[in-house]
């Protein structure tokens, strides 16, 4: 019996084929799992931005300026944040031009903080726009007790979304 070494062209193609859906179900998962990072990322961000305000209105009560705290809803929460988040392009006047995928800013027009996702595959935003945006607005918030002449600031979404 006269036996050829190597696959023959049928084995060949089985090989590559079995091979390459592997590589496409792998990719599919590193993907997924990276905008599942990206989300808890953004998510960890706005906890980090309520804390800043808890922590800014806190300042303002401690030092008996009261009045302050009133001036928290419409301003930029990143000034809060012990250092801004990465991709953070600062303060502009309406949308931002140079906002690539994940980058924030601010719009001082609206006076939301925006975020533009890297990975939106599993994101479903109502208004569907390509940003998520949240603002710092007036209103009592869970746990927190109203100030003498309104309500605690809290942060809220402006864009309704669903992402996974």
């Amino acid at each position: 019996m006269n036996w050829q070494g190597g696959l023959t062209r049928l084995e060949f193609s089985v090989t590559v084929a079995v091979i390459g859906a592997i590589a496409t179900v792998f990719l599919a998962k590193v993907l997924e799992a990276q905008e599942l990072g990206e989300r808890a990322k953004v998510e960890a961000t706005v906890r980090n931005v309520q804390a800043g305000l808890r922590w800014a209105m806190a300042e303002a009560l401690m030092r008996g300026e009261e009045d302050r705290v009133a001036e928290l809803p419409g301003s930029n929460p990143v000034r809060w944040l012990e250092r801004p988040p990465a991709g953070y392009l600062g303060e502009f006047d309406g949308v931002s031009a140079a906002a690539s995928s994940g980058a924030w800013y601010f719009d001082r027009r609206r006076a939301e903080l925006a975020y533009r996702p890297r990975l939106d595959r599993h994101l479903a935003i109502e208004d569907g726009g390509g940003e998520l945006r949240w603002r710092i607005a007036p209103g009592k918030g869970a746990g927190q007790p109203a100030l003498r002449g309104g309500a605690s600031p809290v942060v809220v979404t402006t864009t309704p979304h669903r992402w996974f």
